[in-house]
């Protein structure tokens, strides 16, 4: 059974962000065929299989609603460091913060950049394919 994280980020430009976080992994897909990561997208709904964890997306007028599943807790803590990241670092300029729910997993502040650095380097890691 995965472990599954939720988020609920408030933000009147919750689809602009889900499309960014969209085009954005799958840009890297595109340019990178020997990663396994499949996204889908519209304006209001998102997918992306990295194949060892995946990331669903909606969004409504008042926040987007994020969910992460993966066989574990490590892989599911580095899926949701890749998409805070990237969501906070595009909504830097109103402030957008990701609160992840459901998992028990360690709370990063943005002050702890030692474990943010360790999380995404096990994101990229479990993207690289194994020989």
């Amino acid at each position: 059974m995965p472990m599954i994280a939720k988020a609920e980020v408030e933000t009147e430009h919750a689809s602009r962000y889900l499309v960014e976080l969209c085009q954005h992994l799958d840009d890297k897909a595109q340019a990178r065929s020997d990663v396994p990561v499949r996204v889908e997208w519209s304006s209001t709904k998102g997918t992306a299989d990295v194949g060892w964890g995946r990331c669903t997306m909606q969004a409504t007028s008042s926040r987007l609603e994020v969910r992460a599943e993966a066989a574990d807790r490590d892989p599911l803590g580095a899926l949701c460091e890749f998409v805070t990241r990237h969501l906070e670092a595009r909504g830097a300029t109103e402030g957008l913060r990701v609160e992840w729910a459901g998992t028990g997993l360690r709370a990063v502040s943005r002050g702890d950049a030692g474990h943010r650095r360790e999380a995404m380097r096990e994101f990229h890691r479990r993207a690289r394919p194994r020989p």
